[in-house]
């Protein structure tokens, strides 16, 4: 599945992403109402539709400006009707001209024009003339999502319910993202710390055509793509965990709060097949190799620490200080859940 769902208008080239869509009570009529989020390099657009079988106008535009220093960029906003309240049209008004143009500031301007002449055109295809079509893509690629973020990999150790997936995974509404980068930025390059030296480490979504990225090995930033299905000895599972509300489930980002980033934590052994696996050391041999079709589990401390994960804190999260298992393939991951795409 991809990971971003965009649309362009025929004739130009400008284009909106989705961004998400929420299923809400309006706050003052207690209707329920459905707001679709678009972003472009320029604006946000959020369509409001009243829910299935709910009263309320049918669909509403609003139109907000992005940040950004754009000197002459014309206004845009939405009107509705003032007797319905249902969508009307998309009103323009041109940007401030300081009184008077020239030279380079007369070019910014027309082209802040002609920026707007696509992305007004584009609303109106997408959001208006289009907006049944473009909502029926919304909504399957929403579910699919969904779908696929709730396959999450949960665990209970001593008590505290975690979640285990890859590096550079969005899991969660609203998304949490666990990234590589993010580790390496508050933790630092040191191979001492968290070996992403040797072997690669599996991360992220199924970037299509069956690849999806590795990590490490070569420098602590590095990343490829390569087949979801390769096995090798320099391919590993290094898992994230996310400390999750016993309650509701969530992400839970106080539960860490005592640990600072960098702090080792050693807790819970994984389990192949009802064994124990053991840690691969610092600068010791490879990891564990996977057994193909082996069931993977996470349990409480053997009482052996030798068998005792080490974990790192950064931002609220835990990630693996080494590789956990080599010779496992993506695909591997993915059907037991801790990959997702």
């Amino acid at each position: 599945m991809n990971k971003k769902l965009t649309f362009s208008c025929p004739g130009n080239n400008y284009e909106f992403v989705f961004d998400c869509v929420n299923r809400r009570t309006d706050g003052v009529m207690t209707w329920k109402r459905d707001w679709y989020r678009f972003s472009s390099s320029r604006f946000t657009v959020c369509c409001e539709d009243a829910s299935e079988g709910e009263r309320g106008p049918k669909h509403v535009l609003h139109v907000y400006p992005r940040p950004g220093r754009y000197l002459y960029r014309p206004e845009v906003y939405a009107r509705s009707d003032d007797n319905t309240g249902e969508h009307k049209e998309i009103v323009v008004r041109r940007g401030a001209d300081n009184g008077g143009l020239c030279g380079a500031q007369l070019d910014q301007y027309i082209n802040e024009l002609l920026v707007t002449k696509d992305a007004v055109q584009a609303m109106e295809h997408l959001f208006v003339k289009e907006w049944a079509k473009t909502k029926a893509q919304v909504d399957a690629f929403d579910g699919e999502r969904k779908r696929m973020l709730e396959r999450r990999r949960m665990v209970t150790l001593h008590h505290d319910l975690f979640q285990v997936l890859l590096p550079d995974t969005e899991t969660g509404n609203p998304l949490i993202t666990a990234t590589w980068t993010e580790f390496a930025n508050s933790c630092g390059p040191a191979d001492s710390l968290w070996n992403w030296s040797k072997v690669f480490s599996w991360a992220g979504f199924n970037l299509g055509n069956d690849t999806a990225m590795v990590r490490g090995n070569h420098s602590p930033s590095f990343c490829s793509k390569v087949n979801v299905d390769l096995r090798s000895d320099h391919i590993g599972f290094r898992p994230v965990m996310l400390p999750l509300n016993n309650k509701t489930g969530e992400y839970d980002a106080y539960r860490l709060s005592l640990f600072n980033n960098g702090d080792l934590i050693r807790f819970g052994t994984l389990y192949m097949d009802d064994e124990p696996v053991p840690v691969r050391q610092a600068g010791g041999e490879l990891p564990v190799c996977y057994r193909i079709g082996a069931k993977l589990d996470f349990r409480c401390d053997e009482s052996d620490q030798a068998y005792w994960i080490p974990w790192i804190y950064f931002n609220g999260k835990l990630m693996a200080a080494a590789n956990l298992l080599c010779g496992i393939s993506w695909i591997d991951l993915y059907q037991q859940g801790f990959a997702i795409g």
